[in-house]
């Protein structure tokens, strides 16, 4: 059975290295967020259609404070929200993010300055992946929904 995904974004800049999973994404477990005044790097870990766990390495830079998010078992993630814009030699880069779990909120990370994204999922939906491009900085992020 095929996993169907829906692919959403990415919102920021399109400068570094393209970020993507090779497998396709069921459940998502945990989310590394490293940031000061902004997004210095994301990572993140889930588990596949036959319960195989994958963890992302980080995808940019390694400045920052590391937050580590761990989903519970009857945790999802439904909603995610940020900001992105200039930051000084960059174009765009993600500046904040803030993630929402049916049971609570994590964050805003980084700084609220700058063009806002948002993206919620419909109901029974929710985010089990992400890609985007990084360099020194997170640069963009979008979202993988499976319904």
């Amino acid at each position: 059975m095929q996993i169907i995904l829906e692919k959403i974004g990415p919102w920021g800049g399109n400068t570094g290295r393209k970020r993507d999973i090779k497998v396709a994404p069921r459940y998502l477990r945990s989310m590394r967020i490293c940031c000061g005044d902004v997004i210095d790097a994301f990572a993140f870990s889930y588990l596949d259609r036959n319960e195989n766990l994958h963890e992302t390495p980080l995808w940019g830079g390694v400045g920052g404070t590391i937050h580590t998010i761990l989903l519970e078992p009857s945790e999802f993630l439904i909603e995610i929200s940020g900001t992105f814009g200039p930051y000084g030699q960059f174009p765009s880069i993600i500046k904040s993010l803030m993630l929402v779990t049916n049971l609570r909120i994590y964050g805003p990370f980084g700084q609220l300055h700058g063009t806002p994204f948002h993206s919620r999922v419909k109901k029974n939906d929710s985010i089990v992946g992400f890609f985007g491009c990084s360099g020194e900085f997170l640069d963009a992020i979008g979202v993988y929904i499976h319904p």
